[in-house]
């Protein structure tokens, strides 16, 4: 009897250990179907990339440039920005490509063909300043600033012709940040102070607030936290190392893991990842880096790969039940640095593939966006002369090189890759 218990012990011992993906085998999800362990690309295949880059004028002043591609990769058109500021956010829908050039001595605001880059509409020298577009049927939602306002607001407007429908204040003296349109909802972040922030779910219809969360705390590093919205919970990172999920139709706190400086989180398929990578300002114990995957309901660990990811450029990015993630990781910290693209079934966390280059700053891979069987990365300038920028296409299922996009320009945003049925994917 004594060395039964102690056998019943021990596996109850080894299934509580961390499991490293990277050495583990089988793809049977505790008993049920077995999940394949081959990555499924999608059926979509690519109409158009676009992308939002930082290049230099003949003054050698900075320039917000936009550049759009077909799917082979060659130039359909490219507009310079013509207001003051490099800063400047993109979205697309229904053929229409919607940047914002947000400038304290006016904004510009434009509208165009994703075909031929013509202007459908502009706001130009405005006194308000755009934010975090995003659009649903033919409304565009924006978080707005009006100069000298004592508050920010969020914006409707007629997407085909740039319309205002109606304009509401948030109570709070910036604008809301991070904006994700779901369904009639809008979730967004307010700072309330210089020390605390709250996310907002926000009627689109009766353009009223259904809830404001729990105190979030200040944002690590001074960056605030993206959101992440499936149909039960509201993913952030919080100022006080917390990963925090909310429940989506009332706002209570749902779960929450603490102790770990997570980086901006994701949720798909019942799944939330995110990662604990070497920060120098919230150090953590060496045994917290990696990758995690957490169930989304109950914030129980999933899996987590064991690693010391010490620089971490681009969020992960799910297709269907595959997991990519990129950047640098090391065996122990600072040693052995190398880059990493990988791709991990979601579900059970095994390794499908991976591949390594160096770790100088062009052999990076950054802002992955996956569609059909291609995985698109951005490799960035090193600044040394010859070198340039490149969006490099992976083979979705073996992780094989195919080939490349030369780019002009220094600092890129996120890409933006649209499909044939006209989705957009994108990095958050």
């Amino acid at each position: 009897m004594k060395i039964y218990c102690r056998i019943i012990a021990l596996i109850i011992v080894l299934s509580g250990c961390d499991k490293d993906p990277a050495i583990s085998g089988g793809g049977n999800n505790g008993g049920g179907p077995v999940i394949p362990d081959v990555p499924v690309p999608t059926s979509e295949t690519v109409t158009s990339i676009f992308i939002c880059s930082s290049e230099r004028d003949a003054n050698n002043l900075g320039v917000k440039a936009l550049t759009v591609f077909d799917n082979s990769g060659n130039i359909r058109w490219k507009k310079v920005g013509r207001g003051n500021g490099t800063d400047g956010y993109t979205t697309y829908s229904n053929g229409l490509i919607f940047s914002s050039e947000p400038d304290m001595n006016g904004s510009n605001f434009y509208a165009y063909d994703i075909n031929t880059g013509n202007d459908v509409w502009s706001k130009i020298l405005s006194s308000e300043s755009y934010y975090y577009p995003v659009v649903r049927n033919d409304t565009l939602f924006c978080s707005t600033k009006v100069n000298n306002a004592a508050s920010g607001s969020i914006a409707a407007f007629n997407a085909k012709t740039g319309a205002l429908y109606w304009r509401r204040q948030i109570g709070n003296p910036y604008w809301p940040i991070n904006m994700v349109l779901d369904g009639n909802t809008l979730f967004y972040i307010i700072v309330t102070s210089s020390v605390d922030a709250k996310v907002v779910s926000f009627n689109i219809n009766t353009q009223t607030v259904n809830w404001q969360s729990a105190s979030l705390g200040i944002n690590l590093a001074s960056m605030f936290s993206n959101l992440s919205v499936s149909a039960n919970r509201v993913v952030v990172k919080t100022g006080t190392k917390l990963l925090m999920a909310f429940d989506r139709n009332t706002g209570s706190a749902a779960w929450t893991v603490p102790g770990i400086p997570f980086d901006q989180p994701l949720v798909q398929n019942n799944t939330v990842v995110s990662i604990c990578a070497q920060d120098s300002y919230y150090p953590a114990a060496d045994s917290l880096y990696g990758l995690y995957a957490f169930d989304e309901m109950s914030g129980s660990r999933k899996w987590k790969w064991k690693k010391y990811i010490d620089f971490n450029s681009s969020s992960p990015f799910i297709s269907g039940n595959t997991l990519f993630i990129s950047g640098l990781n090391s065996d122990a910290i600072n040693i052995n640095l190398k880059s990493f693209l990988n791709a991990f079934n979601l579900t059970t966390g095994n390794l499908q593939w991976s591949t390594t280059a160096g770790y100088e700053s062009e052999n990076i891979c950054r802002d992955i966006v996956a569609v059909g069987n291609r995985v698109f990365t951005f490799k960035k300038s090193s600044g040394l002369p010859g070198s340039t920028a490149r969006i490099v296409r992976y083979d979705f299922v073996t992780g094989q090189a195919k080939d490349s996009i030369t780019l002009a320009g220094e600092s890129f945003g996120k890409m933006f890759i649209v499909g044939s049925s006209d989705k957009v994917y994108t990095t958050r």
